[in-house]
């Protein structure tokens, strides 16, 4: 298994700072595309510009949103 880089362990914190400053008292937030309620735990830290388009956007939380994983795009159907 590959060591966690520097950037890769900021983006974790960062997708987790996201969810959890944008969820409730009882630690539910609502996904920023579809509108579906779920606890933070189940919810990605969705980025509206792509991380792989800007490594400036990728860390600022003002461009991750809680996001369902349907809708961030790793659901298996």
């Amino acid at each position: 298994m590959a060591k966690a880089t520097p950037r890769s362990k900021c983006l974790k914190a960062i997708q987790l700072l996201a969810r959890i400053s944008n969820a409730d008292e009882n630690g539910y937030c609502t996904c920023v595309s579809c509108g579906a309620l779920h606890h933070y735990k189940e919810m990605d830290g969705g980025h509206f510009i792509p991380k792989g388009s800007s490594s400036y956007w990728s860390l600022e939380i003002e461009n991750v949103k809680p996001q369902c994983k349907g809708c961030n795009g790793f659901v298996m159907v």
